[in-house]
């Protein structure tokens, strides 16, 4: 079976992780999987960087295309950074077709790819017998452009009037790119394409959207590295990175620590409402150095791409803390589990199938800043407590999150489609 992974990136990103780290699987499942990116950071001869088409003609309609799509960006969307990364436009610069990627291709999955995939013209040019899935890491899939709607639910209608883009028509942007997405999607045969997702929630919420209606939906749970990210002692952790005997640490890991999806300030917040703060220590990975209150004892890690070294610093961790407000799935969470890191987590979003409340973790009321700081109090306080979660946490991710069950689980998904079952 030969299995074509199309993602914007191999290692950059949350998304792009999981979809990597998904191809691997399969690979070691012993399935001729590939990968084909706009952004590749790894050197893994499995994953191709497109190469746009050099010849003068094709360079000149790129160019005008790319001053249209910023155009669109720039005018028709309120622009500004955090938007920009929350709203994406289903077409795209660099248009590719199926007969530049087919190369004995049996199922095409399709992850993260805004921006680089034309949705509309790539799915057009397969051929109908070839199997489409869709992994949904985020919303997108199914609305009119944002990839998380938060409070929103015009996408069980079809979108228009748009929060994002502050519009008040019905037939605005969103609703257009709503109907793009349909139809094509719809120019499928029903029984070779299939939406996954990452988490009980996604699934949910593309079940509601008007967008995905009669369509196949599935729960497949992102893998981790168990042989990667597993328990090691903790003093040596703690010492091999400095941080000093007899201090306790609260760990966060963003991609982009700033992003308010993420909750990092509630988090802060929280540490301030804390009974014992002494001898706590508040550890951060990822992007930019994180806002912080005066005083806040804390370290920066900054972004980490080597997985062992991650590992190592997840097992400094004596409580790990994932205050996102609004999450598909939660991959840093899992990872912490895996190391045997008890989760403080909302009670929200793809977390609730990660975290096991008073098991492998805490689950607080959303929003909760008191809840996260009682919850971050009794773990660290509670040694007995601390331990059985963490080592419930690891054998949940033992049994429930590896990376064969992901890639056995796929698997399965591809050879019903080829066989023209998608199991809907």
């Amino acid at each position: 079976m030969n299995v074509l992974h199309i993602s914007l990136s191999d290692i950059r990103g949350g998304a792009s992780i999981a979809a990597y780290r998904q191809h691997r699987a399969l690979i070691g499942a012993g399935v001729d999987s590939r990968m084909l990116v706009a952004f590749k950071e790894s050197h893994d001869d499995t994953v191709e960087l497109y190469m746009r088409p050099q010849d003068n003609l094709k360079k000149t309609k790129r160019l005008v295309d790319r001053v249209r799509f910023d155009y669109r960006k720039r005018y028709r969307l309120r622009y500004d950074r955090v938007f920009n990364q929350a709203f994406s436009f289903p077409d795209s610069v660099m248009p590719f077709k199926w007969p530049e990627i087919s190369s004995h291709t049996d199922v095409v999955n399709i992850h993260m790819a805004s921006g680089f995939l034309h949705l509309k013209k790539f799915i057009g040019s397969i051929p109908a017998e070839i199997p489409l899935v869709f992994t949904m890491h985020d919303m997108n899939a199914f609305t009119g452009g944002c990839h998380y709607s938060f409070e929103c639910e015009r996408f069980v209608s079809g979108c228009g009037n748009c929060p994002f883009l502050n519009s008040p028509s019905r037939n605005d942007l969103s609703s257009k790119i709503s109907r793009i997405k349909k139809r094509a999607y719809d120019g499928r045969p029903k029984e070779k394409i299939v939406f996954v997702g990452d988490s009980r929630w996604i699934e949910q919420q593309a079940k509601k959207s008007s967008l995905l209606s009669g369509m196949t939906t599935r729960v497949i749970h992102y893998g981790v590295d168990i042989d990667i990210f597993k328990p090691i002692d903790k003093s040596l952790a703690k010492h091999a990175l400095g941080i000093p005997p007899g201090v306790k640490t609260i760990l966060f890991v963003s991609e982009n620590i700033n992003d308010p999806r993420k909750g990092f300030s509630l988090l802060v917040d929280a540490f301030g409402k804390m009974k014992q703060r002494d001898h706590v220590r508040l550890l951060s990975v990822g992007r930019n150095p994180p806002t912080l209150i005066a005083g806040l004892p804390s370290i920066h890690f900054g972004m980490i791409q080597n997985e062992r070294f991650l590992s190592l610093i997840y097992n400094t961790a004596d409580v790990f803390v994932a205050p996102s407000v609004y999450e598909a799935f939660g991959q840093t969470a899992l990872e912490a589990q895996s190391c045997g890191v008890p989760v403080v987590a909302f009670d929200t979003g793809g977390l609730k199938d990660i975290v096991e409340h008073q098991k492998t973790g805490l689950l607080c009321d959303w929003k909760s800043v008191e809840g996260l700081a009682q919850a971050m109090d009794r773990l660290l306080n509670e040694d007995r407590l601390r331990l059985d979660y963490g080592k419930n946490a690891r054998l949940m991710t033992e049994t429930g999150f590896s990376m064969e069950k992901n890639a056995r689980e796929y698997m399965g998904l591809y050879h019903q489609l080829i066989n023209g079952d998608s199991g809907g």
